[in-house]
C-alpha cells in the first residue's frame, strides 16, 4: 500500500496540464501539489477496498495521517515529536544514523544531546559548498571511504523493525529546516547545505547515463571527527530523501561515503547499483518508465478523464491490474518493479533468476520463467532456452498449469483453464522487455481466440459468447475460436452448468444486392427441443438442446463433425423459426462439409428422411406442408420412402434398417419400389428433363380390377413388382413378360439367363404390335395361360381366353416367334419356318379366322388381314429338303398342310391332302387368276410352292378323291393360273412336265368332262392328240397336239405350222389311247375329230403335218391298209 501511495503521487505529477514535470531542470525543488485529504481517503479506501491482499491492515490509519507519515517512500523509522517544541509548521526530522551493517551502531541520542548537536551545527557559520571541484587538485590527496550503506528504504523489514524500536531515543526536532505546512516531498525536510548536496546527488544520478559518484568539496572549521560524523548522518538523510522523492533512481540500492582528512573535504558519494544492471541498462530501463509514463497519459486522454479524482481511480485501477504479487525479488518496492516489470508483491511467470547473469530453468520442460531484463526463457528440464525478448514485437500468451505456465496457441482448454499474457515490444528504439499485458481484452487474430481479464492478471477465453471491436461482430464458440467470419446458425452461450449451456445466439444472414450483412441477436433462452446448427464449427456439428421448457435448458455440443449423418440422414430442426415447443417446421440436413435447414414443403409434396437421432436407423421423419415429425418406419425388406436430403436417392429398407441409396435412374432408364408411406403406390425414380437431374415421386401404380402391373423391383435384386389396386408386393418373376403400367416403358421382360431370371424394362420404342406371353400365368415358364396383347406402343392388355391358333410374338425384331395356343395354354413356337399359320386372335372358335400370319422368312412374320381364295402353305407343317448342284446348295421348305381360304374365312384342311395343284391364295388379288400354284406330291405328305408360271394345264388337287380322276384342271397361259371353266374330252400338255412352257413330258387326258388323269410318258404313243382345251364341243377341236419319240422318250408340244397354230385340212395319225378304234384325225376348216376305224377305207389320206398351204402341196401321205380276218369258231 506504501508503495502504491507513492506510486499515486509521482505518476500524477505527470506530463500534463494538470501535472509539472516530475523534478524542473534546475533540480531546485520538487513541484508541490496539494491532494485534497478527503479525496485521498476516499481513494485510498477504494484501494484497500479492491486489492485488500496487498495492502497491510493498518492502511487507513496511516493514510489519515498522510501529510506527517514517512511511509509515502521514506524510510520506514518511527518518529517522536520535540515535546518542548510544537509549533504547527515545524515537522519530524529523522536521525538516519543507520549505516546498514550487519550489526549497526545504534546511536544513543537523548534530547539533550540533539538540542546541543543542533546548536552547534547553527554556529558553524563558515561552511562553503563547493557542488563542481576541480578533483585535479585532489588528485593525492586521501580520502577514506565508510563501509556500504544500505538506506533504510530497502532494508528487509525485520531491520526496520528493530528500528521502530528507537523511535523515542533516535528522533529530534529540527527547527532550521524548511517549514512544511502540507507534505510535499523530503526535500523540504532537509537543511540548506544538505539541500546542496541532495541537488547535486539528483543532478549526477539523472544523467543520462546516470553518474554513479558524486564529489562535492565543503569547507568547515570543524575538526575532522566531528565533521565526519556530521556528514555521515546527512549523508544518509540526502541519500534517503533523494531515493524516496526520485522513485525514478530506483537503481541506486546503496552507497558508500568517501571523505579526505582536511578542510576544504572532499566529499565523494558512490553509487551502487545492486541489481546488477549497468548504466546503460540503467538508462534502457528509464526509457521504459516513459514508455509506461505516456501509456497512462494517452488511456487517461482516450477516455477523457479531467476531474483529480477520476484520474487518481484510473491510476488506482492500471496499478491493480499490473502489479502482481511475489516475495524475494529485487527492487520489487520500487517504481521499476510495479510498472516496468509489473510486479510488487507477486509473480506471474517463474523467476529465472535474481541475478541476471544467472538462469535458473523451471524443472518441467516447456515451462517459461522470465529474468530480471525481462526476457522470456523455455525449460528444456535440464536448461534454458532465451525465446522472446522485447525486439520480437510479439505477443505471447501462456496457459496455467499446476506447475507453472506453457506457451499456448490453439491446443483444446477447458472452460475453467487460465492465462496470462505478455507483450515484447518496441517503441521509437526503447526496449521494454516482455512484460504483462494489461488491458481488459486481448483479441489473438492468428489463433481466433480472445482473452478477457479477469483477476489478478489472469485471463480467460471468451466462450459462448459474442463480442463487438470497431463494430465487427465476433462470435466465440465453446471450444474459445472467435470468428467475425460467422457462420448461419447457433452458438452456445451462458452459463455453463456440467458441460451445458443455457443460452444460444442465433446468426443469420441476409442479402441486399452485393452486400451481404450478419445478424446475431442476443444470449437467449431456447424454447425448443432439439437439434440447432452449430456455427461455431461452420455448420458441420449440432448443438442439441433438452429442458427448454424449464428455467435451466441445456445445450451442449452432441452431435460433432465426425459424428454427422449425411446423405438420407435429417435431424428436426428446433432452430426453425416456425419451429415450437408441439411441432417442427423443418428438417436439418447435412453433407460431409456443412449441415443447412431445410424447411418443410410448401406444396402438397411429403418428403422424408432417416431420423439421424435414432441409432437403429429405423425411424423416419415425416415432412409435409404442416409439420415434421419423427416415427417408426415401415420395415419391409424392400420398401422405399423419397429419401428428401438427396434428388434421385430413396430410403431403402432391408428388413432392419434403413439406408440411403442411389436409385441409378437415368435419362433411358427408370427405376422403381413399393412406397413404405402407402405400399400401393409406386416411387418412379426417373430423368427430369427439365432439372436435368433424376427425380423420384410417388404415384398410382395403375392396376385396374382386371389387370395387374408390375415393375422391376429396385428395392430387392432380381425381383418385380406385382401390383393390384389395392396393394404391391414383391415378388419372384417367371420368365415372361409384365404389363407395367407405364406408358414410356409399357412392359417388364423377364428372361433367364445363367440360370436366373432377370429382369428389365422395354421402352415403347422395343414394344411392337404383337403378342408376349405372360410371365404371370406359367408356373413351368414353358406353358402360359395368358398372353399380353400390344394393340400399340403404349397400350398393352391381357388376354385371358386360349383359342387354338397361332399369335405374332413381339420380343424381337431381329427373328420371327410365335406363340402357339392348342386352346388350353400359350407356349413359345420355334423354330418359324416360312409359311403360313392359323392367327388365333382372328377365330372365336379355333376352327374358323379371319386371319392367317406369314413368315416369309425367318426374321419375319406378319399378320394377313385379307381372304383371298386359295390354298396357303400351313407354316407348321413345314419340313426343309435339301438339294445340291455343282453350283450351289439349296433348302427348299416342302409341307405337309394346307390352310384354305373360302373368301371369308381360313381353315386348316382337315382331310388328307391329294395330289395335284392347288391355287396359291397368296399370289392372287381378284380370286381368279394366280400367280402361283401349291403342288402337292402323290404321297400327299409334302406339299411344295410353285412359282413359275409354266404354260399348260395342273390337275387341280381339290377335284380328287383319289388322286387318279380329275374333275378340275388349273390352266396356265405363261402368267397366271386359272380354273379351267369347262373340260372337254380329250388331250392337254401337262405343264408340270415342261421346263419352257413349249415341250412336255407329260400329258393330262380326260376322258369326260369329269374324269381327267395324267397319261404318263411311257403312255404316250407318237401321233397326234385332240387338244381339249380348244374344243367348241365334243366332235370339234381347233387344234391338235403332237407327240414324237426319240431314244425311246416321248415329247409332245401344240402342232404349229409355219403360217399357223391351227391344223392344215388333212389327215393325221391318232396317239390318242383309243387309236385303235380311231386311228385317224381328220380336219377340215379348223376342227377336227377322230376318224373311226370303220369309216376308214383301204387307201391314201393326205398327211396334213406336211402341207405347206392349207388344202395344197403336202408332200407325204397316209396309206391305209384295210385286213379282214376271218373268225372260225
Amino acid at each position: 500500500m506504501r508503495l502504491l501511495q507513492h506510486i499515486i503521487l509521482i505518476i500524477f505529477f505527470i506530463n500534463s496540464s494538470w501535472s509539472k514535470n516530475l523534478y524542473n531542470k534546475n533540480f531546485k525543488k520538487r513541484n508541490e501539489v496539494n491532494f485534497d485529504d478527503d479525496m485521498m481517503i476516499e481513494i485510498v479506501n477504494d484501494l484497500e477496498n479492491d486489492e485488500n491482499e496487498i495492502y497491510n491492515s493498518n492502511i487507513i490509519d496511516q493514510i489519515i495521517e498522510f501529510n506527517v507519515d514517512e511511509d509515502l517512500g521514506s524510510n520506514n523509522m518511527d518518529q517522536n515529536l520535540n515535546k518542548g517544541n510544537e509549533k504547527e509548521d515545524e515537522v519530524i526530522e529523522i536521525d538516519f544514523g543507520y549505516n546498514g551493517i550487519e550489526n549497526p551502531v545504534k546511536p544513543v541520542i537523548d534530547e539533550n544531546a540533539n538540542n546541543e548537536k543542533e546548536k552547534e551545527k547553527e554556529k558553524d557559520t563558515s561552511i562553503i559548498i563547493d557542488t563542481n571541484p576541480d578533483l585535479s587538485k585532489y588528485k593525492n590527496t586521501k580520502v577514506t571511504f565508510t563501509p556500504t550503506f544500505t538506506p533504510i528504504k530497502y532494508l528487509p523489514d525485520e531491520e526496520k523493525e528493530k528500528l521502530k524500536q528507537h523511535k523515542n531515543d533516535n528522533a529530534y526536532i529540527s527547527a532550521g529546516a524548511d517549514n512544511i505546512s502540507n507534505f510535499s516531498g523530503f526535500y523540504n525536510q532537509l537543511t540548506s547545505d544538505e539541500k546542496t548536496i541532495y541537488d547535486k546527488i539528483v543532478e549526477s544520478s539523472t544523467k543520462s547515463p546516470p553518474e554513479l559518484t558524486v564529489s562535492v568539496t565543503i569547507t568547515s572549521s570543524k575538526n575532522y571527527k566531528t565533521f565526519h560524523d556530521d556528514m555521515l548522518d546527512s549523508a544518509e538523510r540526502v541519500v534517503s530523501a533523494v531515493i524516496s522523492d526520485y522513485t525514478e533512481l530506483w537503481w541506486i540500492g546503496s552507497y558508500r561515503m568517501g571523505m579526505s582528512q582536511s578542510s576544504p573535504y572532499l566529499i565523494q558519494l558512490k553509487f551502487q547499483i545492486d541489481t546488477g544492471d549497468t548504466v546503460n541498462q540503467v538508462v534502457n530501463i528509464n526509457k521504459k518508465f516513459e514508455i509506461m509514463k505516456e501509456d497512462i497519459i494517452k488511456r487517461i486522454s482516450d477516455l477523457n478523464l479531467t476531474t483529480n479524482y477520476a484520474k487518481l481511480k484510473f491510476i488506482h485501477d492500471y496499478l491493480i491490474t499490473k502489479i502482481v504479487y511475489t516475495f524475494g525479488r529485487d527492487h520489487i518496492r520500487t517504481l521499476y518493479g510495479a510498472l516496468v516489470e509489473n510486479k510488487c508483491v507477486c509473480e506471474a511467470l517463474a523467476n529465472c533468476g535474481n541475478n541476471r547473469g544467472t538462469i535458473k530453468c523451471p524443472s518441467n520442460s516447456n515451462y517459461f520463467c522470465i529474468d530480471g531484463d525481462n526476457v522470456l526463457y523455455k525449460s528444456s528440464g535440464s536448461q534454458c532456452k532465451k525465446v522472446y525478448y522485447e525486439s520480437l514485437e510479439k505477443t505471447i500468451v501462456f496457459l496455467k498449469e499446476s506447475g507453472g505456465y506453457i506457451e499456448y496457441t490453439d491446443e483444446d482448454t477447458l472452460d475453467s483453464s487460465e492465462f496470462i499474457i505478455y507483450e515484447c515490444l518496441q517503441s521509437d528504439g526503447i526496449n521494454s522487455g516482455c512484460t504483462i499485458y494489461t488491458e481488459k481484452y486481448y483479441h489473438d487474430k492468428v489463433n481466433q481466440h480472445i482473452y478477457h481479464l479477469e483477476t489478478n492478471h489472469q485471463y480467460k477465453q471468451l466462450r459462448g459468447t459474442s463480442y463487438v471491436s470497431n463494430g465487427d461482430t465476433y462470435i466465440c464458440n465453446t471450444e474459445g475460436v472467435c470468428a467475425i467470419d460467422i457462420f448461419p446458425g447457433y452458438y452456445l452461450a451462458g452459463t455453463i452448468t456440467s458441460g451445458k449451456y443455457n443460452k444460444l445466439i442465433h446468426c443469420t444472414t441476409s442479402t441486399s444486392g452485393r452486400k451481404t450483412t450478419t445478424t446475431c441477436s442476443n444470449e437467449t433462452k431456447p424454447t425448443v427441443n432439439g437439434y440447432y446448427i452449430n456455427g461455431s464449427s461452420g455448420g458441420k456439428s449440432l448443438i442439441e438442446c433438452s429442458n427448454t421448457s424449464s428455467s435451466s435448458p441445456a445445450c451442449y455440443v452432441s452431435v460433432p463433425p465426425n459424428s454427422i449423418k449425411t446423405t438420407g440422414y435429417g435431424y428436426l430442426d428446433a432452430g426453425n423459426d416456425n419451429s415450437s415447443s408441439s411441432t417442427y417446421a423443418g428438417v436439418i440436413i447435412c453433407t460431409s462439409t456443412v449441415c443447412s435447414s431445410k424447411d418443410k414443403p410448401r406444396d402438397s409434396s411429403t418428403l422424408y428422411y432417416i431420423d439421424a437421432s435414432v441409432s437403429s436407423d429405423t425411424a423416419i421423419i415425416t415432412c409435409d406442408n404442416t409439420s415434421c415429425r419423427s416415427g417408426s418406419g415401415t420395415l419391409t425388406n424392400g420398401y422405399a420412402y423419397i429419401d428428401g436430403s438427396t434428388d434421385g436417392n430413396v430410403l431403402l429398407s432391408n428388413g432392419r434398417k434403413f439406408s440411403s441409396v442411389a436409385s441409378g435412374a437415368s435419362s433411358s432408364l427408370s427405376k422403381y419400389y413399393i412406397d413404405a408411406s402407402n405400399p400401393k403406390q409406386i416411387i418412379t425414380c426417373g430423368y427430369n428433363s427439365t432439372s436435368k437431374k433424376v427425380i423420384c415421386s410417388s404415384g398410382t401404380n395403375n392396376a385396374t380390377g382386371s389387370t395387374k402391373t408390375y415393375f422391376v423391383d429396385s428395392g430387392i435384386s432380381g425381383n418385380i413388382i406385382e401390383c393390384t389396386t389395392s396393394t404391391c408386393t414383391s415378388k419372384a418373376p417367371n420368365v415372361g413378360y409384365y404389363i407395367t403400367g407405364n406408358s414410356e416403358y409399357p412392359l417388364l421382360q423377364c428372361s433367364n439367363s445363367s440360370r436366373q431370371i432377370n429382369c428389365n424394362a422395354l421402352s415403347k420404342n422395343d414394344v411392337q404390335q404383337a403378342y408376349y406371353l405372360d410371365g404371370s400365368s406359367t408356373t413351368d415358364n414353358k406353358n402360359y395361360s395368358k398372353v399380353i396383347y400390344c394393340s400399340s406402343a403404349t397400350s398393352c392388355s391381357v388376354i385371358t381366353t386360349t383359342v387354338k391358333g397361332y399369335y405374332i410374338e413381339g420380343s424381337s425384331t431381329s427373328k420371327a416367334q410365335l406363340i402357339y395356343s392348342d386352346g388350353s395354354s400359350y407356349s413359345l413356337y420355334s423354330p418359324v419356318n416360312v409359311g403360313y399359320y392359323l392367327e388365333g386372335s382372328s377365330s372365336t372358335n379355333g376352327s374358323d379366322y379371319t386371319q392367317v400370319i406369314y413368315c416369309s422368312s425367318p426374321s419375319l412374320c406378319s399378320s394377313v388381314k385379307t381372304t383371298y381364295i386359295g390354298y396357303y402353305v400351313d407354316g407348321s407343317s413345314a419340313t426343309s429338303t435339301s438339294s445340291s448342284s455343282k453350283k450351289r446348295a439349296t433348302t427348299t421348305p416342302t409341307y405337309s398342310k394346307l390352310i384354305v381360304c373360302d373368301g371369308t374365312k381360313y381353315t386348316a384342311v382337315t382331310t388328307t391332302n391329294y395330289e395335284g395343284y392347288y391355287f396359291d391364295g397368296s399370289s392372287t388379288t381378284n380370286n381368279t387368276t394366280y400367280k402361283k400354284v401349291i403342288y402337292c406330291s402323290s404321297s400327299a405328305t409334302t406339299c411344295t410352292p410353285i412359282a413359275t408360271t409354266i404354260k399348260g394345264y395342273y390337275l387341280d388337287g381339290t377335284s380328287t378323291i383319289n388322286n387318279t380322276d380329275y374333275n378340275k384342271l388349273i390352266v396356265s397361259d405363261g402368267s397366271y393360273y386359272s380354273s379351267l371353266t369347262s373340260i372337254n374330252v380329250g388331250y392337254y400338255l401337262n405343264g408340270n412336265s415342261s421346263t419352257n412352257s413349249l415341250i412336255y413330258s407329260k400329258l393330262i387326258y380326260c376322258k369326260s368332262t369329269t374324269s381327267c388323269s395324267t397319261l404318263e410318258n411311257n403312255r404316250i404313243n407318237e401321233g397326234f392328240y385332240l387338244e381339249g382345251g380348244t374344243a367348241t364341243n365334243p366332235t370339234s377341236y381347233s387344234q391338235l397336239i403332237t407327240c414324237k419319240e426319240s431314244s425311246n422318250v416321248k415329247t409332245c408340244a401344240m402342232h404349229t405350222t409355219s403360217s399357223s397354230s391351227i391344223p392344215f385340212d388333212g389327215y393325221y395319225v391318232s396317239g390318242m389311247q383309243d387309236k385303235t378304234q380311231f386311228p385317224l384325225i381328220n380336219c377340215i376348216s379348223k376342227s377336227c375329230d377322230k376318224v373311226a376305224d370303220n369309216a376308214i377305207n383301204s387307201g391314201y389320206y393326205m398327211e396334213g403335218s406336211t402341207s405347206t398351204s392349207n388344202g395344197s402341196n403336202y408332200t407325204k401321205v397316209i396309206t391305209c391298209i384295210i385286213f379282214i380276218f376271218n373268225n372260225y369258231n
